[in-house]
């Protein structure tokens, strides 16, 4: 583990924002309020982040730090007042972006982290960062590591809103036409057609609980238990993209020690040049989901009891060591240029 010496400073803080999760060790916590289901995501992370990270002047930081969430709007002179103090330094400037757009960010010499963006468009610079929600292991289930012993028939998961009413024969080239066309709902069309096509297969047991529209998700705490069972009880977890090219479902899979059934949008993964995502999910291509099933059957079919049990502890390790605010953070400094090229292993 390495500590990343960052420079920054709340004079650089736009004008009623809120300032980004990695500062919260030193500047407090400042997170959702108690009323939230994700209310605490971040304590760990800010009981050592200081282990991670040292405050330092510009002159001896190996990068400064956008102290808000980079703002696609006009307005303030705190972001070019940091571009230049970082250029003038000869610093990278980090910066992270949480939201569902894909928009532009172009801010010479920096290194971005964003949520949502397409591998086809992407600029050298950008990395992907996760949607972080609560720890489920240490929050739902006493920290327990519950491991399913591989059954004849896999079991899938899946909870949550789908779209009832589009056709189960949506055509391919229909789906691509939605996904590259900037349509906010794309994510759903996917979701409900790889859920009807799981759902007529005879070789996989469904476990799904399908949400009306008007039930927002899992927004209390009865409804994120039920979630988390649902991803318990089952061998695997369907994740497509939502409204953002991204999915918080997918560490959330993760964060429980189970193998995502992961839908593939042209989406880029946290730290995928040193991660080899295709270890840990069953990777099904967008236009490809007339084979969702079988994707499934064919990795079950393969996959021996031994390394069953062992690829839910890999899942859950990966996200401990990688995806957790405390397992990602441990790592960005990979990403800062002349520090990321110190030489590494994939995994």
């Amino acid at each position: 583990m390495r500590k990343l010496k960052i420079f920054t400073d709340k004079s650089f803080l736009r004008e009623g924002s809120r300032y980004i999760s990695l500062l919260y060790p030193f500047w407090g916590d400042c997170d959702v309020n108690q009323g939230n289901i994700d209310y605490g995501r971040f304590s760990d992370y800010s009981k050592i982040g200081e282990q991670l990270f040292e405050l330092a002047s510009i002159e001896d930081a190996d990068a400064a730090i956008l102290p808000n969430e980079w703002c696609p709007e006009k307005g303030g002179d705190e972001l070019a007042r940091l571009m230049q103090k970082s250029r003038e330094y000869h610093k990278p400037l980090i910066v992270f972006f949480n939201s569902d757009s894909a928009e532009e960010i172009d801010i010479p010499d920096s290194v971005v982290f964003r949520t949502s963006f397409y591998s086809a468009t992407r600029r050298h610079n950008e990395y992907a960062v996760p949607g972080w929600s609560r720890d489920f292991l240490k929050d739902y289930l006493q920290g327990e590591l519950r491991l399913r012993v591989k059954k004849s028939i896999p079991v899938v998961s899946y909870a949550g809103y789908v779209d009832y009413n589009s056709a189960f024969t949506y055509a391919k080239n229909v789906i691509r036409k939605i996904i590259h066309a900037g349509d906010p709902n794309r994510g759903r069309p996917l979701r409900g057609e790889a859920l009807r096509r799981l759902k007529l297969s005879q070789k996989i047991e469904t476990n799904f609980i399908m949400r009306d529209s008007n039930i927002p998700g899992y927004s209390s705490e009865s409804l994120r238990k039920e979630y988390v069972r649902n991803i318990i009880d089952s061998d695997y977890s369907l994740v497509v993209r939502g409204m953002g090219n991204f999915s918080y479902r997918l560490y959330e899979v993760l964060s429980c020690g189970r193998i995502p059934l992961f839908v593939n949008t042209d989406c880029v993964l946290p730290f995928d040049h040193l991660i080899d995502w295709k270890k840990y999910v069953i990777w099904v291509e967008s236009y490809n989901l007339q084979s969702v099933a079988r994707a499934v059957s064919d990795y079950h079919e393969a996959i021996s009891e031994t390394d069953f049990v062992q690829m839910q502890k890999e899942c859950r390790k990966l996200y401990e060591e990688w995806i957790s605010p405390i397992g990602f953070y441990s790592n960005i400094w990979r990403c800062v240029p002349r520090l990321g090229a110190e030489k590494i292993q994939c995994i």
